[in-house]
């Protein structure tokens, strides 16, 4: 595992976690079915699990987390300028 790597992410590679993964983006698209230009906010969104889909659907995301090391992680996947991430702690909302 890759010092940057959450134990989410790792965990997610495995065949269970991709499961489980598919089963919780099917709930939460059964209810966010139109995200196009929607502002959604993400609380405990780590690394973006589920925040990138429903960025690449057309939302207007806002991630916050208490862990630096997976928001840097997030930072790093180049989302465009409608996600934005930051610390709980400092939580805007």
């Amino acid at each position: 595992m890759k010092s940057e790597q959450r134990l989410i992410d790792f965990a997610n590679e495995t065949l269970i976690g991709q499961y489980l993964t598919r089963k919780e983006r099917n709930i939460i698209f059964s209810y966010l079915e139109d995200v196009k230009d929607k502002l959604l906010l993400d609380i405990c969104g780590g690394t973006g699990r589920f925040a990138n889909p429903l960025y690449m659907k057309g939302g207007d995301i806002v991630v916050l987390d208490i862990d630096s090391v997976a928001l840097s992680v997030l930072h790093k996947k180049k989302f465009g300028n409608k996600f934005g991430a930051g610390r709980c702690s400092k939580n805007p909302f």
